[in-house]
């Protein structure tokens, strides 16, 4: 019989483990195929998991291996504040595949760094503040400023289903990590839309891709806006509601706020409607709905929501079509992205990690600081998909 070999892994380290995962005691004993007080044993230090046992929590937490044998926890990342409404979900806790998307983008962050300290580039610190009690409409237009959008290349962007993209090219532009949620394993919107971690060098917003490209760069403004109030959260919802504190709702409706007036300005929105002959007690159709959509790249619920704050639509029109809006959500939850017929993987990559961050990972292996398996593993694509990832990343906007 093969002699057992006992894993030289800390109880502490095992611990750390599972709760950075979002894992519950009972489903990663399960994982392990020992009980739950087995489990707990190891976690006290009262016993010691096998190899194997080891590398089955390690898959289960995805993490490496050589993480687990480390002989103490590594130094955590930065917590996020969890602005997302739970009451739908087990317990309120962090899904897992959304703790494990926040742990990957804050380590694909401390790579850049790594390779910007290396001499890779340069990163220009991110100077862009705002505060609660400012004018939305003038941060809105310092946001515009400050990004160098043009309304009509906006407008062409989105009639070309192109909103999401032409916002993360600006935004990467300002030496921004923008990482988006993809894949069969990307968690529901139900469960995260999108999240900010704000930094001085290469602050980070991520959002989920499987909503909708107009609702992907709403979500994308909306975390750009958290970067200039220095928040770090993750959420789920559109509007906020009573499960959140008052402070944070405040919060959450500024950042709402400047997410709308910077994808929908104030003039122009206005003379939309306007032209259509809206007040604040009007009804808007579907199809009008859709038509100041495709103008802007916005969703229809966000367009919807910034007439109600001009005045050119009813609040409680808004809450009847709060309902609509909550079923074409849960039809996006119920469509799988990326499925195994899906981009090929320098697209899907690319598309995942930004261009910004895939350049960057690139021109250290063309000047030859990293090597090719390097590049290949913080891109997360196989060495003979190099060349094709280069091209896709330094095309042209």
């Amino acid at each position: 019989m093969a002699e057992r070999v006992i894993a030289p892994v800390e109880a502490p380290l095992l611990v750390w483990a599972r709760k950075t995962a979002s894992i519950g005691l009972d489903e990663a004993a399960k994982a392990a195929g020992v009980t739950p007080e087995r489990l707990e044993a190891w976690e006290q230090g009262e016993a010691k998991p096998t190899l194997p046992q080891l590398r089955a929590l390690a898959t289960k937490y995805r993490r490496p291996l050589a993480v687990m044998l480390l002989p103490k926890p590594p130094r955590d990342f930065q917590p996020l504040r969890d602005f997302r409404r739970v009451d739908e979900l087990a317990g309120g806790a962090m899904p897992p595949r959304v703790a494990f998307e926040i742990r990957q983008a804050q380590e694909r962050r401390e790579i850049a760094l790594d390779l910007l300290d290396d001499g890779a580039g340069e990163s220009e610190r991110f100077s862009l503040r705002a505060a609660l009690t400012d004018d939305v409409e003038a941060v809105a237009k310092r946001v515009r400023e400050f990004l160098g959008a043009d309304l009509s290349h906006q407008s062409k962007a989105a009639r070309r289903g192109q909103a999401f993209a032409y916002w993360r090219d600006l935004i990467e532009a300002k030496d921004v990590l923008v990482f988006v949620m993809a894949g069969n394993q990307a968690p529901k919107v139900r469960e995260v839309r999108g999240f900010a971690v704000p930094f001085d060098r290469l602050p980070i917003v991520a959002v989920n891709g499987r909503d909708r490209t107009a609702g992907r760069a709403f979500t994308l403004l909306h975390e750009f806006a958290h970067l200039l109030l220095g928040t770090a959260v993750v959420e789920n919802a559109v509007q906020p509601g009573p499960w959140l504190p008052a402070a944070e709702r405040k919060i959450e409706r500024f950042c709402n706020a400047v997410a709308a007036a910077v994808l929908m300005p104030l003039a122009q929105t206005a003379q939309i409607a306007q032209t259509r002959g809206k007040s604040a007690g009007a009804t808007w159709t579907d199809a009008e709905l859709d038509a100041a959509s495709e103008q802007f790249g916005a969703s229809r619920e966000a367009v919807l929501l910034r007439m109600v704050k001009l005045g050119f639509a009813a609040q409680r029109f808004y809450l009847h079509k709060r309902k609509a809006f909550e079923a074409e959500y849960q039809q996006l939850d119920e469509t799988i992205s990326g499925d195994r017929f899906g981009p090929p993987p320098h697209l899907t990559q690319v598309g995942r990690y930004g261009k910004s961050f895939a350049r960057l990972v690139l021109s250290s292996y063309r000047d030859r600081r990293i090597t090719m398996n390097d590049a290949a593993a913080y891109l997360n694509v196989q060495a003979k998909h190099i060349s094709a990832v280069e091209k896709q990343a330094f095309r042209a906007a």
